[in-house]
């Protein structure tokens, strides 16, 4: 069973209308074997468009939503297939129910104002392409990490 201690990072390359995407979210969704699925909000790209996303990183949002909704969620360390899947973080807006509901202290210092500023880089590019691709992962075989969907559309 592979476990988010022994993950060290996920590398993304984001592109929007083929060119590099500096400030560029995803969401990583980790794939679990009962109960709901972890989503790990993750960003901003640098301006190449390359994130990486430490396993440390992902490993504390997977708590964090263990933490505010027991009942939706078994422990990481119990209940990952060794699947997680990135998405292109397209969707900003509901973020800000979720950060009025469980309050700014559920989330990292500083989240709330850099998906804030995401949003309004989401809104400039609406119509635009975003594509995704897994340039890395650390080590290469714990977790098998595919770009899904590759290729969205901003609406």
């Amino acid at each position: 069973m592979p476990s988010l201690l022994d993950l060290r990072s996920v590398t993304v390359g984001c592109l929007i209308d083929g060119q590099p995407s500096a400030g560029a979210w995803v969401m990583l969704m980790l794939d679990v074997k009962q109960k709901n699925g972890f989503a790990v909000p993750a960003g901003p790209a640098n301006e190449s468009g390359v994130l990486v996303v430490s396993g440390e990183y992902i490993h504390a949002w997977a708590e964090r939503q263990l933490s505010l909704a027991l009942m939706d969620y078994g422990s990481p360390a119990g209940v990952l297939t060794g699947w997680i899947s990135v998405h292109p973080l397209v969707e900003v807006d509901g973020f800000d129910g979720a950060i009025a509901l469980f309050g700014r202290d559920a989330y990292p210092p500083g989240f709330p104002e850099e998906i804030a500023a995401y949003r309004r880089l989401v809104h400039q590019r609406r119509g635009c392409e975003v594509l995704m691709t897994v340039l890395a992962s650390d080590p290469p075989d714990l977790f098998e990490v595919t770009a899904y969907p590759a290729l969205t559309r901003i609406s």
